[in-house]
């Protein structure tokens, strides 16, 4: 949720099909293919530069600006590949954005919608285009969370049972949202108020943040006190790599190397309820003599 409201990736992705379509007309003048995507290049960094350049919009930035390069010169081949080039061009860049824990978890998200989503796209398909539309965005939902999550455990130590409805309340009218946003800062710097359009965004801005509101208060899907280890992270996120290989090959090997991995983190819980209750045990003496 806070993804979403914060601006991001998908703020940009927004705002980049939006110039699109905007600037559409540029491409019917001789060499307008190019002056088209320059014009919107130069304009997502002059959005990221206007936000203040924050490492979230400067990550989703140069992300996004592969993306156009590749799209509109159909020289797209696939999405993962850009997202691997990206994430590496920012390290050499910026190599401290590695340990940035937004870095990290936006990365994941974005190789979780990849990856993941069309693997749960397909196990069910709807006959109406309304809940084909509303499962395809919590099967996105989904995905990016099934990424996110042991790494966000393993940070926060708390994981939001709700995270689904929340993002339910969201994501199907954000897109409005944010160009009815753009409109009215367009209208401002012209110096027009329509005051009924002023009360009417006030009105759905504060709907939006009091539904937020309430779903952050429903404490009892709020699971806290969850820790992981770093060699349990590990073990996590190599039995999710193995599911995602023998779901999407259905070979064997995958598989065995999923059960392999299950049974290593079974090993690790084990090995750390030990070393905790060694640990207990080693204290105890030594609260008695003192």
């Amino acid at each position: 949720m806070i993804h979403i409201l914060a601006i991001s990736g998908l703020h940009i992705g927004i705002i980049m099909l939006f110039l699109g379509f905007v600037l559409k007309p540029i491409q019917s003048i001789p060499g307008g293919k190019w002056i088209y995507l320059v014009c919107i290049i130069v304009l997502l960094w002059g959005f990221a530069l206007f936000t203040g350049g924050s490492p979230s919009v400067i990550r989703a930035v140069s992300m996004f600006t592969g993306f156009a390069l590749a799209k509109y010169s159909h020289r797209i081949h696939s999405a993962f590949h850009l997202l691997v080039v990206s994430f590496f061009l920012l390290l050499v860049f910026y190599p401290p954005f590695l340990y940035q824990v937004g870095f990290q978890m936006s990365y994941l998200a974005v190789w979780g919608i990849i990856k993941i989503h069309p693997l749960l796209q397909k196990l069910w398909s709807a006959r109406y285009p309304v809940l084909q539309k509303f499962w395809e965005i919590n099967t996105v939902c989904l995905a990016a969370q099934i990424a996110v999550a042991p790494l966000s455990i393993f940070y926060f130590h708390q994981f939001l049972g709700l995270f689904l409805l929340s993002n339910c309340f969201i994501l199907p009218f954000f897109g409005w949202f944010l160009i009815g946003s753009m409109g009215l800062v367009v209208l401002m710097a012209l110096n027009i108020e329509i005051q009924l359009l002023t009360i009417g965004y006030d009105k759905v801005e504060n709907s939006l943040n009091n539904s937020i509101l309430w779903i952050a208060n429903q404490e009892g899907f709020l699971f806290q006190n969850m820790r992981l280890s770093v060699y349990l992270l590990i073990a996590i996120y190599l039995l999710l790599g193995f599911v995602y290989w023998s779901l999407k090959f259905h070979k064997i090997k995958y598989l065995i190397g999923a059960l392999a991995s299950f049974l290593i983190i079974q090993l690790i819980v084990l090995f750390e309820q030990w070393e905790n209750l060694s640990l207990i045990h080693i204290s105890e003496p030594t609260r008695q003599e003192a």
